[in-house]
């Protein structure tokens, strides 16, 4: 057989696009887009618009064969695809004061998958007493640190330091005996995202 088919051979129908596979023929269609009562035909110049929120394959396996203009798609001849990177973190700054020994909410869980990561934490201390804090995902200390009394520590952390799954963020005095009876506080500044 030969590629493309006569519609209604003998009276003169249209010739479609097909391919010869031996035993059988298969339709080529072109792959277009648009919205009602338009088309636009995908090329090289014009690649099909497609978000991708999270690419996982360097490449494309196609069980069927499939056209972009007039080329068959396969075997050397990638699909023309435009690639948008979204970026779906969200960032949070948050300042607080610690008055006694009960942990604080920095961010609460952000949900199933949602870990929040910290890249900088500052704090303050107005008392004038040495104090242990510490920045935690859920009950778990990730970053402690002794606070001279009346002075200050300020960190940044290259890489992040990264939370548990749905877990809040909190900070929290470990000085036993800090209380709200203590003069001053403990003043907490943290940065970072959510991922």
């Amino acid at each position: 057989m030969a590629d493309n088919t006569q519609l209604s051979p003998g009276a003169g129908g249209d010739l479609i696009s097909t391919d010869d596979l031996g035993t059988e023929k298969v339709q080529r269609v072109k792959v277009q887009y648009g919205v009602d009562g338009s088309a636009t035909d995908v090329s090289a110049s014009n690649p099909m618009p497609c978000l991708v929120e999270q690419a996982t394959h360097d490449s494309l396996n196609l069980n069927a064969n499939l056209q972009v203009g007039d080329t068959d798609v396969g075997g050397g001849n990638p699909v023309p695809v435009s690639v948008i990177q979204v970026d779906t973190s969200i960032g949070f700054h948050n300042e607080l004061e610690l008055n006694d020994e009960t942990s604080t909410t920095v961010v609460g869980a952000g949900g199933s998958g949602v870990r929040h990561m910290v890249d900088s934490v500052t704090i303050c201390n107005a008392s004038s007493v040495i104090a242990v804090v510490s920045i935690l995902t859920a009950t778990t200390a990730m970053y402690t640190v002794h606070v001279p009394g009346s002075g200050s520590v300020s960190s940044t952390f290259p890489t992040a330091l990264r939370g548990g799954d749905n877990e809040d963020l909190k900070a929290q005095v470990q000085t036993s005996g800090f209380s709200e009876a203590t003069p001053g506080g403990i003043y907490v500044n943290v940065s970072g995202f959510s991922d």
